[in-house]
């Protein structure tokens, strides 16, 4: 929001900023889901077998 609201940024170039930013619908890019650090806390074995997949 404040890229569109300074004078520097054209329509454009929030357009391009924004689709960067969330490159496909429905996806979450970031490794740092509660779900996401629960399997891995399994995978590692800090967790109990099948729950993070529950």
């Amino acid at each position: 929001m404040a890229a569109v609201a300074s004078e520097h940024n054209s329509e454009k170039e929030v357009a391009e900023m924004e689709r960067a930013a969330c490159p496909t619908c429905g996806s979450c890019s970031g490794m740092f889901t509660a779900n996401f650090m629960n399997c891995l806390t399994e995978a590692l074995g800090f967790a109990l077998p099948g729950n993070g997949s529950v």
